[in-house]
């Protein structure tokens, strides 16, 4: 049964490392995070694939009450990644949609003579630099 409570700690400690990442804003983390998380479940898929009885749940030998628990924590903790990355890509999502709206925004002003005057990209125009 080693080799499981192993790969529950490893995703545990992963899955820690990538809420610090999230929380701190290290993007370029994540992909070297689930990279390594890929291969944790691999090895905790191909580890649980040697005990059916406690996969499926019935009495037997196989039965290890520390690892059930371990794997019950693990869900939670795979419960608040899920729900620390979905806030994470809503806010990434709401901040490019602020921009695409300065983006578009256009005011007006009044010169000294009375005259209107329009600030802002027009509308349907890519302003590109070199």
């Amino acid at each position: 049964m080693k080799p499981a409570h192993d790969a529950v700690e490893t995703l545990s400690r992963l899955m820690e490392e990538e809420r610090r990442a999230l929380l701190a804003g290290d993007t370029p983390a994540f992909d070297r995070i689930a990279r390594r998380k890929d291969a944790a479940l691999a090895r905790l898929t191909a580890a649980l694939d040697d005990t059916p009885a406690l996969v499926s749940g019935q009495p037997g030998a196989a039965d290890d009450t520390a690892l059930t628990d371990a794997l019950k924590d693990l869900r939670g903790n795979a419960a608040r990644s899920r729900d620390l990355l979905a806030a994470a890509l809503e806010g990434m999502r709401d901040a490019q949609a602020l921009l695409a709206a300065l983006r578009e925004m256009r005011h007006d002003t009044y010169t000294a003579d009375g005259g209107r005057e329009r600030h802002g990209a027009p509308a349907g125009r890519l302003e590109r630099r070199a």
